[in-house]
């Protein structure tokens, strides 16, 4: 029986490495490879680039700081002192770190083309490694420095107040990247010269079953997709905002992708949610309210019947001394009331409105303060009024 020989791999891999562990061993294979690598090489180059590499952002940082307690200024170019990481010095050199260490890997692309080649591998003839690095690394630097560039002038151009958050602009930032790897990839495989005829028919020459499941996946991926792109142009939300949805689920958006979306609830975990199943959901966004409310409901015995006016007006005024964002202008409710007679206490509803967000720290303190306000006007000692207790369980004659 015939065995196949027409094979990548297969048996081939102890093989070559026994090979290159052979030839290394012959002294006169390896000084071949150390005169090679010694005249294709430059210590100084290597000494140099690292150098670039890694000590330029270190060195412009402490020359920066250097100058800036020389100058005693609290400013440098309307930057504080310690966002040195704003700084064009800091752009600079962080470029200048960025290059030398892409060329310090084609560097060692060269040095490993030398040593296959003085193996003498076949493939290292035939294909110059050391050049097809150096394209594919520095074509992938520019295609990233040009996406970071565009991110930049994008956010200018909205005036984002965070650079991380475009609104609706997130679409057209994420777009532009998606092109932009697009051409990068095609840029790449040109280089390569890879076969795009007959992969592209060997993926796509299905069966009946095939067929049926691609289809039925990319209809789910569609829909995810248009999704994706509906809550990028939608305004409902945008990446930070704080928001509750309609099956009572609340927590702050960290990404809006094409297919999912994530979301940190207040435990901080984190939960993908499909874009089709938050396309269709009523939304709350806390982070665009700028208004607050504290509401509470009070209750009273019958017997301080004739106390309560005098009770309800002590409550706005304990309110409105402290807290000083109450909204009293009539624009917002401004409400504390003798509202109902239950059949066995006195009802009493306060609610207030703030110029303060719904959420975080400041509005707890301040609803806190709300509180312990109308808390005050209850115990004052001129109106000797107690909260009722409900008469829970007990039948009425």
């Amino acid at each position: 029986m015939l065995r196949k020989t027409h094979v990548a791999l297969a048996g081939k891999i102890f093989p070559t490495l026994s090979s290159a562990y052979a030839s290394l061993g012959d002294g006169e294979t390896f000084r071949d490879v150390s005169t090679s690598l010694h005249n294709s090489v430059d210590v100084a180059d290597v000494v140099l680039l690292m150098f670039f590499g890694w000590a330029s952002v270190p060195i412009a940082r402490v020359i920066h700081r250097i100058l800036f307690a020389i100058r005693g200024k609290t400013e440098t170019r309307g930057f504080p002192a310690e966002t040195f990481d704003q700084t064009y010095v800091f752009f600079v050199s962080d470029i200048l770190s960025q290059i030398a260490k892409v060329a310090l890997l084609v560097l060692g692309a060269d040095c490993l083309d030398v040593i296959m080649e003085s193996l003498g591998f076949d493939v290292a003839i035939r294909v110059d490694f050391g050049y097809v690095c150096a394209r594919i690394a520095y074509t992938v630097w520019a295609a990233k420095q040009f996406a970071v560039m565009k991110h930049y002038l994008i956010s200018k151009a909205v005036k984002a107040e965070q650079p991380d958050n475009l609104g609706r602009a997130n679409l057209l930032d994420r777009c532009i990247n998606f092109g932009i790897a697009m051409i990068t990839g095609m840029f790449i495989m040109d280089l390569l010269d890879v076969e795009m005829g007959a992969g592209f028919t060997s993926v796509f020459a299905l069966g009946g079953v095939g067929t049926i499941i691609v289809s039925l996946a990319s209809k789910d991926l569609a829909e995810q997709l248009l999704s994706g792109i509906f809550l990028h142009i939608s305004d409902k939300f945008y990446e930070g905002d704080l928001v509750k949805f309609g099956d009572a689920l609340s927590g702050t958006v960290v990404e809006i992708g094409w297919f999912h979306t994530i979301i940190r609830l207040s435990n901080d975990t984190r939960m993908r949610i499909p874009n089709a199943q938050l396309a269709n959901q009523t939304v709350t966004n806390l982070s665009r309210c700028n208004q607050c409310q504290v509401m509470t409901v009070l209750h009273f015995a019958y017997a301080d019947m004739n106390k309560m006016s005098g009770l309800v007006r002590d409550i706005k005024e304990e309110v409105k001394a402290a807290c000083p964002d109450l909204i009293t202008d009539g624009s917002r409710p401004f409400r504390a009331h003798w509202t109902d007679v239950t059949t066995d206490r006195l009802q009493v509803t306060c609610d207030f409105h703030f110029n303060l967000k719904p959420f975080g720290d400041v509005y707890l303190d301040n609803r806190q303060r709300c509180l312990e306000a109308i808390g005050a006007a209850v115990t004052k000692n001129k109106h000797q009024v107690e909260l009722a207790v409900p008469m829970m369980g007990k039948k009425q004659i």
